[in-house]
C-alpha cells in the first residue's frame, strides 16, 4: 500500500510521539480508482470522519493535501508541484478531491521528460487544518552553508503558505541542535520579534527524532496555535552544501579514495578502527621511508582525508610508471599542489623497499603462507565463538573478548599491507596481460558475492538465500562497525537504502568452468584478488565486534546510562570504557550532537579530493554591486533578463541567461530548467523555489531589494550565490540587440 512521501512522513511523526493534527490517508490505489466516486460506503465513511473532525476543529477547516509518491523523496522533493486545498464544509470535499487528482496528473505530464525511476502515484491526505498564529519551516542543518552544529529555522506570523511560496522575508534563526542556544537571528519584515517559550527546544527534539528515523537531515513544517506546536510535515533534505569554514586548510585526498566508507564514520569507529588502520597502513609506510611526520587525518563530510604532504613523503622517489593511475586519483589535474616529479627508476624508493623487506621478510616474501596461517587461526577462533555468551559475560570478560579480536585485526593489517603490494606487483607486471578476457572465469570473491546477492534479489531462490546466510552473512559495503551486514539488511533487522542500489548496479555475469581452471591462472588470480579475499575474512572480525558493541549498548540502556541502544555508535572508545566498565555517567547531549552530525553528513557529497581555496571571490567596490541571500550556491556570468512573467522563456536567446524577477511561486518553478541563474527580490532559502533550485544546481540569490529596477535586460552580470553577491560587469552595446531584448 503506497501512501506517498507526505503521508509516510506524517506516520513517522506520529510514531515518534510528536504532536500531529488528526489526519486520514486515501492510498494510491484508492485515488487511482477515484474510490470516493465508485464506492458509496467508502464515501459515507470518509464524509462522516471529516464531519467529526470539523465539529471538533478550532479552525472549522480541513486541509486536503496531495501525497504523491514522487514528492518528498530522498533525492528529489517535487516541492510545491502538487496541490493543497482548504475546505470548510463537507459539500466541498468530493469536488476538491477530484481537483487535487487533476492537478497531479497535469503536473506529472509536465515532468514526463524528466528522469525519475522511483514509485509513482498519488495518495491524498485529509487533515484538520490548524490556524497558526506563528508558523515556520525548520531544517536540521542550514542547507546553503551547512554546519552540523547549527539547525536553521524560518518563521512568519500566521500561516506557512507565504513562506514556502517565497513571497515574503521571514525571521531566520540559527541555533545549536544540542543546546538550542540561538547562534544568529535575522529579523524579517513578516516574522515575529519574539519566539514562544520552549519553541526551539521542541523543534530540536523533533528534528533529532526524525533524523534518526530517516537516517539523514530533515526538513519539518510546523505551526504554533498560541498554546501548542503542531508538526505538519517532514521529509529528507535533498541538497546541502558544506560550510567553507569546515573544509581542510590544505589539499587532501580521501584516504579510501574508492569510498570504502560509503557512510559517515561514527565516533566509535573513528576512535578504535581508524587509528589501528592508520598506524599500520600509513605510519609504518612512512617509517619505511625514514619519515617521522605526525599524521593527523581530517574528518570531513563524514569521511577521512589525508593531507597531500603525507602522500609526498610516502611517494617521494617512486617510479612514475608504477603509480601513474593512482596519482590521477591522489592528485587530480586541478590540484593546487601537484606531486613531486617521480623519477623513472626510483632507485631510492627501491632501496627503501628492500630495507623494509629485510625487516618484514616473513610478512612480505611469504605473504601467502603467512596469510593461510592467520586464516587458520581465525577459523579456530570462530569455531570457539558462541554468540550466546554475550548475554552472560561480565564487563571485564567483554573487554578481554574485544582485545582478542582487536589483536587478530592488528595481525591481519600487518599482512594486508604487504598483500596489497604483492597484489599490485603481480597485476601490473604480468597479471593484467595474462588474465585479460578471463575475468568472468576467475572472479574475485566480491564479484561472486554480488552475483549471488543479485541472483537472490532477482529470483528469491531459496538456495541462493541459504548460500547468502551461510557464506556472506557478514558482508557489508562499508568498513565500519555500525553499517548493516547482509543478513541484517535482508532480514529487515536494519535499513540501508544504499545496498540494493550499489550492489545490483555492480552485478556481473560469472561463468566458472570447473575442471578447466589452469594452475598458472589460479596462482595469478589468487595474488590479484588477494586483497579482496582478505577483506572478506576481516569483515568476520568486524561483525563480531559489532555484536560486542550492540551488547554493550544494550547493557548501558539497562543501567540508564544511554537512552537508546543505537547511541552506542556515537560514543568514543574512552566513553564506552568508562560507562560500560566503570559505570560512569555519559554526557547524553554530546552523544545526541554526534548522532545529529552523523545524520547530517549523509546529505553531503563525499568528494574523493578536496582542493583548498583561499577566501571569497573578489568583487570590485563600486555602486553596481549588490548583496542578498544566497539560497542555492554556484557562480555564473551571463546576461540579465528582467521580467514580471518568468514563465515566458526567451528560447531564442543563447545561454547563459539569468532571470531577474520579483519572486517565484511554486507553480512557476518548472521554468527554472531554462535559466542558468536566478535573482529575486523576495524569498528565502527554505522556500519551495530555493529547494528546487538547489536540486537542479541553479545558482539563486534572493532578497535583492528593488533589483528589478537596478538591472536592465541585457546587462552583463556576475553572480556568486555562495556568498550572495551580484555585480554588473558590462552592458549590451548594440542598440538593435537591446531593442530585441526589451521585447522579452
Amino acid at each position: 500500500m503506497e501512501i506517498g512521501g507526505k503521508g509516510w512522513g506524517l506516520v513517522q511523526l506520529v510514531k515518534q510521539g510528536l504532536r500531529v493534527p488528526p489526519f486520514g490517508i486515501i492510498n494510491t490505489e484508492g485515488v487511482r480508482q477515484r474510490i470516493w466516486n465508485t464506492d458509496a460506503n467508502f464515501r459515507s465513511v470518509v464524509e462522516a470522519w471529516c464531519k467529526e473532525v470539523l465539529d471538533t476543529s478550532k479552525s472549522k477547516k480541513l486541509a486536503v493535501r496531495s501525497s504523491a509518491c514522487e514528492e518528498d523523496q530522498r533525492h528529489r522533493s517535487f516541492a510545491g508541484k502538487f496541490l493543497t486545498e482548504v475546505i470548510s464544509n463537507i459539500e466541498e470535499l468530493i469536488p476538491i478531491l477530484d481537483k487535487v487528482v487533476a492537478h497531479y496528473e497535469e503536473a506529472v505530464e509536465k515532468e514526463r521528460n524528466k528522469i525519475y525511476t522511483g514509485p509513482r502515484g498519488l495518495a491524498i491526505i485529509v487533515q484538520d487544518f490548524i490556524s497558526g498564529k506563528m508558523s515556520g519551516v525548520c531544517f536540521s542543518v542550514e542547507p546553503v552553508n551547512a554546519n552540523p552544529e547549527r539547525a536553521y529555522c524560518e518563521i512568519v506570523i500566521g500561516e506557512n503558505k507565504s513562506l514556502v511560496d517565497g513571497e515574503i522575508r521571514p525571521t531566520c534563526v540559527s541555533f545549536s541542535s544540542a543546546t538550542t542556544e540561538v547562534v544568529e537571528i535575522r529579523e524579517g519584515t513578516h516574522g515575529p520579534e519574539q519566539l514562544p517559550y520552549r519553541l526551539l527546544e521542541e523543534l530540536s527534539n523533533g528534528l533529532l527524532k526524525m533524523e534518526w528515523g530517516y537516517r539523514t537531515a530533515v526538513d519539518m513544517e510546523w505551526t504554533w496555535d498560541g498554546e501548542n506546536i503542531w508538526f505538519l510535515q517532514v521529509r529528507p533534505i535533498t541538497i546541502a552544501t558544506l560550510s567553507q569554514e569546515l573544509y581542510p586548510k590544505e589539499c587532501a585526498t580521501c584516504w579510501f579514495f574508492d569510498q570504502r566508507f560509503i557512510e559517515p564514520i561514527t565516533p566509535i569507529t573513528q576512535t578504535t578502527l581508524i587509528p589501528l588502520i592508520l598506524r599500520k597502513a600509513i605510519s609504518e609506510g612512512l617509517s619505511m621511508r625514514h619519515k617521522s611526520i605526525a599524521v593527523e587525518p581530517y574528518y570531513f563530510g563524514g569521511q577521512v582525508y589525508l593531507p597531500h604532504r603525507v602522500y609526498f613523503d610516502l611517494l617521494e622517489g617512486c617510479p612514475k610508471w608504477w603509480l601513474s593511475s593512482d596519482l590521477k586519483l591522489l592528485f587530480p589535474e586541478d590540484c593546487g599542489c601537484p606531486p613531486r616529479k617521480m623519477k623513472i627508476w626510483g632507485i631510492q624508493f627501491w632501496l627503501d623497499a628492500f630495507r623494509s623487506l629485510l625487516k618484514h621478510w616473513q610478512d612480505a616474501i611469504f605473504v601467502l603462507c603467512r596469510w593461510e596461517r592467520w586464516r587458520k587461526q581465525l577459523e579456530e577462533e570462530l569455531n570457539h565463538w558462541d554468540e550466546k555468551i554475550l548475554t552472560k559475560i561480565t564487563a571485564e570478560e567483554w573487554l578481554k573478548q574485544w582485545e582478542k579480536w582487536n589483536r587478530l585485526s592488528e595481525e591481519f593489517l600487518e599482512i594486508h599491507r604487504w598483500a596489497i603490494l604483492w597484489s599490485s606487483y603481480v597485476y601490473r607486471l604480468v597479471g593484467k596481460y595474462v588474465m585479460q578476457g578471463k575475468e568472468n572465469q576467475y572472479p574475485s570473491i566480491t564479484t561472486q558475492a554480488n552475483h549471488i546477492l543479485h541472483t537472490y534479489l532477482s529470483t528469491y531462490d531459496t538456495n541462493a538465500w541459504v548460500l547468502l546466510c551461510r557464506e556472506y552473512a557478514h558482508r557489508t559495503e562499508s568498513l565500519d562497525f555500525m553499517s548493516p551486514r547482509w543478513d541484517e539488511w535482508l532480514s529487515g533487522e536494519e535499513q540501508n537504502s544504499l545496498f540494493e542500489m550499489q550492489i545490483v548496479d555492480d552485478k556481473k555475469s560469472i561463468t566458472i568452468e570447473t575442471g578447466k581452471v589452469g594452475y598458472l591462472y589460479r596462482i595469478i588470480s589468487k595474488f590479484i584478488h588477494l586483497r579482496e579475499e582478505q577483506r572478506f575474512e576481516w569483515e568476520k572480525i568486524l561483525y563480531i565486534q559489532k555484536k560486542l558493541l550492540k551488547e554493550a549498548g544494550k547493557r548501558l540502556v539497562e543501567k540508564g546510562i544511554l537512552n537508546e541502544i543505537h547511541q552506542v555508535w556515537f560514543l568514543t572508545w574512552q566513553e564506552l570504557r568508562e560507562g560500560f566498565i566503570k559505570n560512569k555517567p555519559i554526557n547524553i547531549k554530546k552523544v545526541s550532537a554526534r548522532q545529529h552530525q552523523w545524520c547530517v553528513e549523509h546529505v553531503f557529497t563525499k568528494p574523493s579530493f578536496i582542493n583548498h581555496e583561499e577566501g571569497n571571490h573578489y568583487f570590485s567596490k563600486v555602486s553596481d554591486t549588490w548583496s542578498g541571500w544566497g539560497v542555492s550556491g554556484g557562480k555564473i556570468k551571463g546576461i540579465a533578463y528582467v521580467t514580471n512573467n518568468p514563465t515566458q522563456i526567451p528560447i531564442e536567446v543563447p545561454h547563459p541567461r539569468i532571470l531577474v524577477t520579483t519572486c517565484l511561486n511554486p507553480g512557476q518553478t518548472w521554468c527554472l530548467q531554462y535559466w542558468d541563474g536566478v535573482l529575486l527580490e523576495r524569498g528565502s532559502e527554505l522556500s519551495h523555489p530555493a529547494i528546487i533550485a538547489r536540486e537542479m544546481n541553479i545558482p539563486m540569490i534572493t532578497n535583492l531589494l528593488d533589483i528589478t529596477h537596478k538591472l536592465t535586460t541585457g546587462d552583463s552580470i556576475y553572480m556568486d550565490a555562495t556568498y550572495g553577491k551580484v555585480e554588473r560587469v558590462g552592458q549590451v552595446s548594440d542598440e538593435s540587440d537591446r531593442s530585441d531584448l526589451s521585447d522579452l
